[in-house]
């Protein structure tokens, strides 16, 4: 026998986002440079309202909440590979569509000098690059006191005595500033930001006994 559905059902004509298309997946961007992002959008019903009266916009950068611009404008502030949403909804019906990404923020500082020098009894670490200018044509661009203008509320101590870089990966690298005191801290190559004390890089974060960094 046939089963004789006589249920009555509202469906609902809604403007369906046919398609989300990303105008620029993301990609490749710099620490500190604007991200800018815009989608394309393929509506059911293009000559319905498809303004800001009529829909809502929402982008999500690792489950946060960065912007609800239909357009995205962003700075990123840590360097690394990020997932990336968008969500539009339609205020009348509350139908939500969505689509992601991934980009990735490099650091403005993988290929140049670190310096550590002395000025007025005061630390600095500053970087030098090298690069094309706007005319085309190579120049030194430097960075003097990077580290205290990046971090003004962890200034740098006087006791440092060395610096050392080493690579940790093919783009990765870190900073070891060695201190008068033995508190030898690691910083990221990326940013300069501190990373952790040396000692914790050993077992049960401390420096074996008789380790002489000096040696």
């Amino acid at each position: 026998s046939c089963y004789e559905d006589k249920g009555s059902y509202d469906h609902l004509d809604y403007n369906r986002v046919e398609t989300l298309r990303w105008n620029d997946t993301g990609g490749e961007t710099v620490l500190g440079d604007t991200l800018r992002l815009k989608i394309n959008i393929t509506w059911k019903y293009p000559d319905r309202d498809t303004t800001d009266s009529a829909f809502e916009y929402c982008w999500e950068i690792e489950d946060e909440i960065v912007s609800t611009e239909r357009v995205l404008t962003f700075v990123p502030t840590l360097c690394g590979n990020f997932d990336i949403r968008f969500f539009i909804t339609e205020k009348a019906t509350g139908i939500v569509s969505f689509t992601y990404s991934t980009f990735t923020v490099t650091s403005p500082y993988r290929r140049g000098w670190v310096l550590l020098s002395e000025k007025e009894e005061k630390t600095m670490l500053s970087y030098v690059r090298y690069e094309k200018g706007t005319d085309g044509k190579p120049r030194w661009t430097d960075f003097a006191d990077i580290y205290a203008k990046a971090f003004p509320e962890n200034p740098l101590p006087e006791n440092i005595t060395y610096m050392e870089v080493y690579y940790v990966g093919e783009t990765e690298d870190e900073i070891l500033l060695f201190y008068e005191d033995g508190e030898d801290q690691i910083l990221s190559g990326e940013d300069f930001s501190m990373v952790m004390p040396l000692r914790n890089d050993f077992a049960g974060n401390k420096y074996p006994s008789g380790f002489n960094l000096a040696g």
